[in-house]
């Protein structure tokens, strides 16, 4: 089966910055949620998860793409592919389309963990929620190498605010923020390409130190922890 519509959207002015134009963050959240709801669709809700094995899902990576800008006013059409499975993890994709032209896109790894038992569950396990056959299967996603050498200039530390009600974990979306901020994307600029590779996550109270540096097509960025530990690592193009 293929690409399903799951959403329209309607691009308001809380959607958009100062340039008129949404903002990065808010695409990545709007896409991601594209995805997730083809997903609760055929079975994988995260109150199912919760339910049945006491789990939430949480993001390993994304990359985004993004074709055009958008604006407010601009209506969305989201799209959703059905799951590939790994080994542990599970993969999903959605796009945005204005006027039949796909203007955005995604591609989601998410795993379910327990977080009580801080274990995760296996794909084949969590397979057992749904009511549709996978449409595809891989071994594993490709990360992001991390640069044991890496500047870190600045740090973040992550707020209540900053945190989504999943699992109270510093939303997936708002690295985006992160990584834009290292990079100095202007505010008129648009970011066409960008994979966050999540490692560790973060909650409210940690701090994060951060960094960037030119590499051949655009910028690598690393987060981590106060403890040395890997946060993310992304990879960013903008124009």
């Amino acid at each position: 089966m293929g690409l399903l519509e799951t959403t329209c959207v309607e691009v308001t002015a809380a959607d958009v910055e100062k340039s008129g134009t949404m903002s990065s963050r808010r695409l990545m959240q709007l896409l991601i949620l594209a995805a997730m709801d083809r997903n609760r669709v055929e079975g994988g809700s995260k109150i199912r998860l919760r339910e049945q094995f006491g789990a939430v899902w949480m993001v390993r990576r994304v990359r985004m793409e993004q074709y055009a800008p958008i604006y407010e006013g601009d209506v969305l059409n989201g799209f959703a592919t059905g799951r590939t499975m790994l080994t542990q993890e599970i993969a999903l994709g959605g796009e945005f389309r204005r006027n039949g032209e796909t203007v955005a896109r995604i591609e989601l790894v998410m795993i379910a963990v327990n977080l009580k038992e801080r274990f995760k569950l296996k794909a084949a396990d969590v397979n057992t929620l749904y009511q549709t056959e996978p449409t595809n299967e891989a071994e594993a996603f490709p990360r992001l190498a991390m640069d044991s050498e890496f500047p870190y200039v600045h740090e973040r530390t992550i707020t209540e605010a900053d945190c989504d009600e999943n699992a109270n974990h510093f939303a997936s979306h708002c690295y985006v923020d992160l990584v834009a901020q290292e990079v100095n994307v202007p505010a008129d600029g648009m970011i066409r390409l960008l994979q966050i590779d999540y490692v560790k996550e973060c909650v409210a109270g940690d701090t994060v130190r951060l960094g960037a540096k030119a590499v051949e097509g655009g910028y690598a960025v690393q987060g981590i922890h106060a403890n040395g530990k890997p946060c993310f690592n992304a990879y960013c193009v903008y124009a």
